[in-house]
């Protein structure tokens, strides 16, 4: 086997697991937005912070958008921000589905909704799966990565055989 065969075979490997798992936009009402949220293998993702981020606009289009614009209106006396960034922690999820509601008011008509998940394989490697689908390895678990405040809660999943997450 050729040494580019075997780096590919190892990089497949490191990536199997991180490869089936995606947040995607499902619906929205005057109550807030819902994501989906999988886990296509058969092993959990741990330390897993979803957020809805906007595709193509000018609501922020990454997770890491989202906390820099909190971090400048909690800094910001003049600016009133109402909405907390449409972010969600799961300290493990196993396989499957589940639906993720954010009580949030996502600006301008232009916003085009989609899901970003930073999570830890069972292996103990961490990803970020971009909105876009980019699939970008990360140097520590999401938490940390997303500088995320401790205390804070973790959320429960939502049941996907419900029709909506949404009143």
């Amino acid at each position: 086997m050729s040494p580019e065969t075997e780096r590919q075979l190892r990089q497949h490997s490191i990536r199997s697991q991180a490869e089936t798992v995606a947040a995607w936009w499902a619906d929205e009402n005057e109550d807030g937005f819902e994501l989906m949220l999988s886990n296509g293998s058969s092993l959990p993702i741990f330390n897993v912070v979803v957020g809805l981020v906007d595709i193509q606009g000018n609501e922020p289009q990454t997770i890491e958008d989202w906390i820099a614009f909190e971090n400048r209106e909690s800094a910001d006396d003049e600016l009133d921000n109402p909405y907390a960034p449409p972010i969600s922690v799961f300290a493990a999820l196993g396989p499957g589905v589940i639906r993720v509601c954010f009580d949030a008011d996502f600006g301008t008509p232009a916003a085009t909704p989609g899901g970003e998940v930073g999570f830890t394989d069972a292996a103990g490697n961490s990803w970020i799966r971009r909105a876009t689908g980019l699939l970008v390895p990360i140097n520590m678990n999401p938490i940390e990565y997303f500088g995320l405040d401790k205390p804070f809660g973790y959320s429960i999943p939502g049941d996907p055989s419900e029709l909506s997450c949404l009143s």
